[in-house]
């Protein structure tokens, strides 16, 4: 055996059943059809099963209003494939292109109405498509601002939970990217979806959000890229807007927002009584308006509004985050509580790059009935660059209390030819807040890559550069600057970085070794100057073959098979005959083989799981026979079958055990472990 086949090798477990318990189906087999192939899709997610592929046809999967509807599936979109609403459909202003769980239409308390769990979407170059120019015709549309690419929706009795999107791209919407949401009733607690995960996400080109998050328990935005937001207000990257649900323990991570009509990050709280439970934290995202002036666009970093002295007390911590605006503030506080607001901003960076009459940092009360005085913010070793002469934080009191901020403390450096002053407003209490002033302008960096979300296939090279003007002394690269910093993230973790001091800053990060998704490239400009420092954020978008599904197509003389997405496939065996040599490519790959293989159950249903033993695992569906085989260099500690019986394989050669005691259909769980690592299986037996 080669070493190549040694360090990876697909283990086989065939499982044999009727179609109720079969674990893959394709939705093509459905009955696709290139005007509407809703019926074949909805089809195959009502079927049930553990995994829903949908390959890449010849054209677009042109749909009506899809909708989730089975606990414990994963639906996998191959690579290509383009879900898009159905031209002339979406009539009711609540209609989604997907939803899981619960509809937002008409009928969604009758017909629509739904509660699922464990539901992952995968869909790594593949893309949900709507029709937004359209909805936009009041001709054809009546005016809406919900139908939103995909709806995460629970409502009462109908839970929804431990929900997964990966790597798709949701473009057009007449609403939102994404919404998760939930709904309350009268004399009844709030629902809302708990555990959702999204990540390696893009939202671009969205009507009202490219993600809105209204309620939710551990709601979690991982490596994603919110862009191009473009109709009705709050034309936010994300809105984190509950009516009275709960919204605790939300979190951002490693994600950009670029170039939406308004906000970057809007967070705002509601007017309505709701639950003491408000909390959201963001760790290194990056909110910021084009370099381009021709677009105007995102002319605010984040804005945090509606923290009223009758509601929830509200923590909001913001950790390594930046905001760079070109034309209004970085950062807008309105109607925020002394008395219940909690909000740290911690190693984060505000940067006005034009000269334009706006103050970097606001504060701002017009509400008199429900709140007593504003503030409850700390800032804790952040920077601020902006090149006016006027005070880099402003109070308004709009609603004429006479009171100015309160409870505002931390540390900060402001980086300003002219000063560093503070208009709090009258009666203020409380402000510890220490500021350092440096009487320069903090240079300007930019990271040149393709675009901001470059793709790259790997395996290869990402190449970056940054140019740097120190503006202080008005120079491209000048002396001034001391150093640019790279790093590149993945989630909360920075997998590569380069201090590069001479200029042209460059630097490149090879990809192998990596998994595919979003990852973002951080360039931080350093002048002499104390304190000095700006961000530049772009990002690429790494192509690897990983994410196909595991199945297989066909049960003729030929079989398509699809790829695991933890490793690159080196071989696959079956009964230690060699079905297939080289390197995968992405989508199926064919082989014709199947006459050579000794157990031609092959063309079932098959699931694949990786494990580093070099030969095969497999059932025999003939004798019910369990068979692993093993070259001696690895062992097999433990073999639990629904807690019947252990046993132990070790050393070299081929080890059987019997499966004549166990029931036919009926499902069992197949446990082992190699080398410490817990791996289980579901089989059937016929």
């Amino acid at each position: 055996m080669t070493e190549i086949a040694k360090k990876i090798i697909l283990i086989f477990l065939v499982f044999i059943a009727s179609d109720i318990y079969s674990l893959t189906v394709n939705a093509a087999d459905f009955g696709w059809n290139a005007t509407d192939a809703t019926e074949a899709l909805q089809k195959a997610i009502n079927s049930g099963v553990d995994t829903v592929l949908v390959p890449k046809m010849k054209s677009d999967w042109i749909v009506r209003p899809i909708f989730a509807r089975s606990d414990s599936q994963t639906i996998i979109f191959e690579r290509g494939v383009v879900l898009m609403a159905k031209e002339g459909e979406f009539k009711d202003i609540h209609d989604g292109l997907f939803t899981i769980g619960t509809s937002y239409s008409k009928a969604a308390d009758t017909t629509l109405k739904c509660g699922v769990k464990n539901v992952t979407l995968v869909g790594y170059g593949a893309f949900f498509r709507m029709r937004k120019k359209d909805y936009r015709d009041s001709t054809k549309y009546i005016k809406s601002e919900w139908r939103h690419c995909l709806t995460i929706r629970a409502v009462a009795d109908k839970p929804v939970e431990h929900i997964k999107v990966f790597g798709i791209q949701m473009d057009s919407s007449g609403g939102d990217g994404m919404i998760v949401s939930g709904r309350a009733y009268s004399g009844k607690l709030p629902w809302q979806p708990e555990n959702v995960l999204v990540r390696d996400v893009v939202c671009n080109d969205n009507h009202r959000q490219g993600i809105s998050p209204t309620s939710g328990i551990n709601v979690t935005f991982e490596d994603c890229v919110l862009e191009g937001t473009r109709g009705t207000a709050p034309q936010a990257g994300v809105d984190w807007e509950p009516d009275w649900q709960r919204l605790v323990n939300g979190k951002m991570i490693n994600c950009l927002m670029l170039d939406n009509n308004m906000h970057g990050i809007d967070i705002y709280l509601m007017k309505k009584s709701r639950p003491p439970d408000i909390s959201l934290s963001f760790f290194y995202c990056h909110s910021a308006s084009s370099w381009d002036t021709t677009i105007w666009s995102q002319p605010m970093g984040t804005t945090i509004a509606a923290i009223f002295d009758n509601g929830p007390p509200t923590t909001i911590s913001f950790t390594g985050c930046s905001f760079s605006t070109q034309l209004r503030h970085s950062l807008v506080i309105q109607n925020v509580s002394s008395l219940l607001a909690n909000i740290q901003f911690t190693d984060c960076i505000f940067d006005r790059k034009r000269m334009y009459k706006y103050y970097p940092i606001e504060i701002r009360t017009s509400d008199t009935t429900r709140m007593v005085s504003s503030g409850g913010l700390t800032f804790e070793n952040c920077v601020l660059n902006f090149e006016r002469n006027m005070p880099f934080i402003r109070f308004i009191d709009g609603g004429k209390t006479g009171k100015g901020i309160r409870d505002l403390s931390g540390t900060i450096t402001v980086n300003n030819p002219y000063q560093a002053g503070m208009n709090l407003g009258a009666d203020t209490s409380n402000i510890t807040l220490k500021v350092m002033h440096n009487k320069t302008r903090a240079p300007y960096v930019r990271v040149a890559l393709p675009n901001h979300l470059a793709e790259i296939t790997a395996p290869a090279k990402v190449n970056f550069s940054a140019t740097a003007w120190d503006a202080d002394v008005d120079t491209l690269n000048g002396k001034g600057i001391k150093q640019v910093v790279f790093l590149i993230r993945k989630g909360m973790t920075v997998i590569d970085s380069l201090v590069d001091s001479i200029a042209p800053y460059q630097g490149s990060i090879a990809t192998t070794g990596l998994k595919q998704g979003i990852y973002s490239i951080w360039a931080k400009a350093v002048s002499q100057e104390f304190g000095s420092i700006a961000v530049d954020v772009q990002a690429f978008r790494l192509v690897t073959d990983e994410y196909a599904p595991l199945f297989t197509r066909g049960c003729t003389d030929s079989t398509y098979l699809g790829f695991d997405p933890e490793a690159i496939i080196s071989v696959v065996e079956s009964c230690g005959e060699k079905i297939m040599r080289g390197c995968m490519t992405k989508g199926f790959v064919e082989y014709d083989s199947l006459a050579n293989v000794q157990d031609t159950a092959i063309c079932k249903t098959v699931g694949i799981e990786l494990i580093d033993i070099s030969e095969g695992l497999r059932i025999n569906r003939a004798n019910r026979t369990l068979v692993i085989s093993l070259n001696g260099e690895y062992e097999i500690a433990c073999y639990d079958i629904q807690g019947i019986s252990r046993f132990a394989a070790q050393g070299a050669g081929t080890h059987r055990y019997s499966l004549k005691g166990l029931k036919g259909n009926a499902v069992y769980i197949l446990r082992w472990k190699h080398q410490g690592r817990e791996v289980q299986k579901k089989f059937i037996l016929e």
